[in-house]
């Protein structure tokens, strides 16, 4: 018997395994794809995301592919600036990366006869002593069940019935077509009702936007819009994009009053989905995967592994949950009143001090 069967070969999923391989754990990863292609796009992962790369050696792997942010701005439709914050280069704070580097770097840790592909999960069965999962005709029984299975959690709805929840944030990413470049800082311009989002890892740059859509609201028109109000590289890189490489999606929220059941426990989006705005998904996912892979290096009877892996992780989450009520509220309010009051207000921010406080509580 296997002692942890892992279903999902995701960031979380794949970080969790490299943990587990580093201690000399037994595992399996069972991966729905038939083959890891180079899918998603650009994401930010702060210093905590950093520090579990660090700690498996694959940091630098995964700098040489990113882009290290030392400062960034927020502006509003016009271009002009709102604020700034200066992050200190030597303190590693904030990387702009393609999720496939992540990936990637991870992946290069896992042994490959670890990882079981085209491995959709069909069945799973509770036992006394453990547990059983059905996925590619074949049974992987085992001492634990991970669900790293991302937002639409298989593992979640299954053992836990429990689904993700739909917000009324809608998202847009899109590479620059070839030719066009972005400025070394990363740039998030500040429209009413909607967020736009510039960036780019070493080698290309990417636009992100989010935008809140209310019910009767066509998205595309609120695309268009916010487009259209943006203007300038932005507006000009979208007309130029094919529009079969702009890609659509809802922001969506998990919340879970637990995430272990019997011999299951949920890590990363699975277990507590939190909304794009706060850059957190992906460091999030390789935090669980470390304090889970370090409870269960620890040994113990499996709900005493579950109960001090969340115990760990439950002060984390709380903290984003409040940065992510503060920042939804703020960045995305459609009430023009309450975005002239807060772009006022953003300018005496000590944001610098802000995000450098909030890197270091999620350590």
């Amino acid at each position: 018997m296997t002692r942890t069967v892992i279903v999902g070969g995701g960031i979380g999923g794949m970080a969790l395994a490299a943990f587990l391989e580093q201690q000399g754990e037994d595992y399996v990863i069972l991966e729905q794809a038939e083959a890891f292609d180079r899918v998603g796009y650009g994401i930010a992962l702060w210093r905590n995301g950093i520090a579990m790369l660090e700690e498996l050696g694959v940091a630098e792997n995964v700098f040489g592919e990113g882009y290290l942010i030392d400062r960034f701005e927020i502006r509003d439709s016009a271009g002009d600036p709102v604020t700034s914050v200066d992050l200190a280069p030597h303190e590693r704070m904030l990387l702009a990366v393609h999720r496939a580097d992540i990936h990637d770097a991870l992946r290069s840790v896992v042994p490959r006869e670890k990882i079981v592909m085209d491995a959709a999960p069909t069945g799973v069965e509770m036992k006394g002593d453990g547990v059983k999962v059905t996925a590619a005709g074949k049974e992987f029984a085992g001492e634990l069940l991970v669900g790293a299975d991302g937002v639409h959690s298989w593992v979640r709805e299954s053992v836990f019935q429990q689904g993700c929840e739909e917000t009324d944030t809608h998202l847009w990413w899109f590479w620059l077509p070839e030719g066009m470049t972005m400025p070394d800082k990363l740039a998030l311009i500040w429209v009413q009702g909607s967020v736009v989002i510039i960036g780019k890892n070493r080698h290309q740059g990417l636009v992100e936007l989010g935008a809140t859509v209310r019910d009767g609201q066509d998205p595309e028109d609120v695309l268009e819009a916010a487009m259209s109000e943006v203007g300038g590289v932005v507006e000009d890189a979208y007309t130029r994009v094919d529009p079969d490489q702009v890609f659509h999606d809802t922001a969506k929220r998990v919340r879970l009053p637990s995430w272990t059941k019997d011999r299951t426990v949920l890590i990363g989006d699975a277990a507590h989905a939190v909304h794009p705005i706060t850059g957190m998904g992906a460091s999030m996912a390789l935090t669980d995967a470390y304090a889970l892979a370090e409870e269960i290096g620890d040994g113990g009877s499996v709900q005493n592994i579950f109960g001090r892996y969340e115990a760990r992780r439950r002060p984390d989450l709380k903290k984003t949950r409040r940065e992510e009520l503060f920042l939804y509220r703020t960045m995305y309010t459609s009430s023009p009143v309450f975005h002239r009051v807060m772009k006022s207000i953003y300018p005496f921010l000590p944001l610098a001090r802000y995000y450098k406080r909030r890197l270091r509580a999620h350590l």
